[in-house]
């Protein structure tokens, strides 16, 4: 049996600040789209609690989590492992991770207020009801997110090679999974949405107005739909480091940029050419959701709840940095449904593996997770650099090169995840 109790909090800047994702963004916004949220799902079994937080900002500082361990850890026996706390990974909100200057300033005034506000949001839950909860799984598939590793040639140095550019593959590696989790109450009415997708937001027509980009208009239709306009919903970013929308789901223009492609041309968009295209690509991944919210056949989630945790030093994938790490996590439903996380900015190929190493009958990858300091490419993708190899190092302030064996050391990792 499992209780649950819910919450969220709004962390929408009223400061003049940048914002965070971009390094050529530099000014104070200039609006207000949509609010930015903290939301919360908080399940219990037993004596043990579980802390499922999704937080819209570019990256999630470790500190959030260390924070609630330090006030609520030892009351309430929660510890690393059962604390998720996933950035929405939103290209149009504040910056929390000072480590990362070259794409947004953090704002100590703003830090403080969030983090005082995930405290005070968490107080708020654990000090609440918990009331008896049925949870079910279902999924689905949105074809609208494209791989964006293109590879054209281009002159370098008077010599003709091939550039990975970020571009849309349209025949690259993706993940168009959406996964769903409905939490009802013992009346059958609904308590929380969590649900998970991979792909980058960074395409809000208003590149200067804060806003949760996609999440938020997802969490709005929910909200709607449920006609509870203070639902909790929890998004969980999959391993979108390669992922972005796909322009041509609503310009169709992917036959022509196919074309364009043959003669080494870039795409006719790579940016949506207006508000209405962004709004009409958005509507359609409403349109996903909402089918997936409406299937009759739903998967219960039952059994025991466990978590687990392991972790690598960042410098045994990249660099010589000795004072990070990459984390991964597990939390598991018995054996009908588990989430995996990589503490990383996790390329879409990975996903396959954590399928393949998981016993469970369901799982789900998930990214962005607390203290996310690097890029995780696959070997294959390393001679042919880009910028989830080289481009992002500068931004992030990563100094050294990738190690080889990536694929074999995260494999490793997650078996070392599943045996803990």
């Amino acid at each position: 049996m499992y209780t649950a109790n819910t919450g969220n909090i709004v962390i929408t800047p009223q400061q003049a600040m940048p914002l965070a994702g971009f390094a050529d963004r530099t000014q104070n916004y200039e609006g207000i789209s949509d609010d930015l949220e903290i939301n919360l799902l908080a399940i219990k079994q037993q004596d043990q609690f579980y802390l499922l937080y999704s937080v819209d900002t570019f990256f999630v500082p470790e500190e959030f989590v260390k924070v609630v361990i330090d006030r609520f850890g030892a009351q309430y026996h929660i510890d690393e492992s059962n604390i998720w706390m996933c950035a929405s990974h939103t290209h149009f909100a504040p910056s929390l991770d000072s480590e990362k200057p070259r794409l947004g300033v953090c704002n100590r005034a703003y830090y403080d207020l969030v983090k005082d506000r995930l405290l005070s949001l968490t107080a708020d839950v654990l000090q609440g009801t918990f009331s008896e909860v049925s949870i079910n799984y279902s999924n689905g598939d949105a074809d609208i997110n494209v791989n964006r590793r293109k590879r054209l040639l281009r002159f370098n140095k008077g010599r003709l090679t091939r550039k990975t550019l970020l571009l849309p593959d349209y025949e690259g590696a993706k993940n168009t999974a959406m996964h769903l989790l409905t939490i009802t109450d013992a009346n059958g009415l609904v308590l929380a949405y969590l649900w998970s997708y991979a792909c980058h937001p960074v395409h809000a027509f208003s590149k200067n107005n804060v806003s949760a980009e996609y999440i938020g208009a997802i969490r709005s239709n929910m909200r709607k739909h449920t006609g509870k306009s203070n639902l909790a919903i929890v998004f969980f970013q999959g391993f979108a480091g390669n992922l972005k929308a796909d322009i041509t789901a609503v310009t169709g223009m992917r036959k022509a940029d196919s074309l364009r492609y043959m003669l080494q041309l870039w795409p006719t968009h790579v940016a949506f050419p207006s508000a209405q295209a962004y709004g009409d690509w958005v509507g359609l991944l409403w349109i996903k959701m909402n089918a997936i919210i409406m299937q009759a056949a739903k998967i219960p989630v039952t059994g025991r709840l466990t978590s687990k945790i392991y972790k690598m030093p960042l410098s045994d994938i990249i660099g010589n940095r000795q004072d990070a790490e990459i984390v991964f996590k597990k939390i598991c439903f018995g054996n009908v449904l588990a989430f995996v996380s990589i503490s990383a900015e996790v390329v879409t190929e990975y996903t396959l593996l954590v399928r393949q190493l998981m016993q469970e009958r369901n799982v789900v990858d998930v990214a962005y997770t607390e203290g996310s300091h690097t890029y995780l490419p696959v070997d294959y993708m390393l001679p042919e650099k880009g910028y989830e190899v080289e481009g992002f190092k500068t931004l992030f302030g990563i100094e050294g090169d990738f190690k080889p064996s990536l694929d074999r050391k995260i494999a490793d990792a997650l078996t070392e995840l599943n045996n803990a």
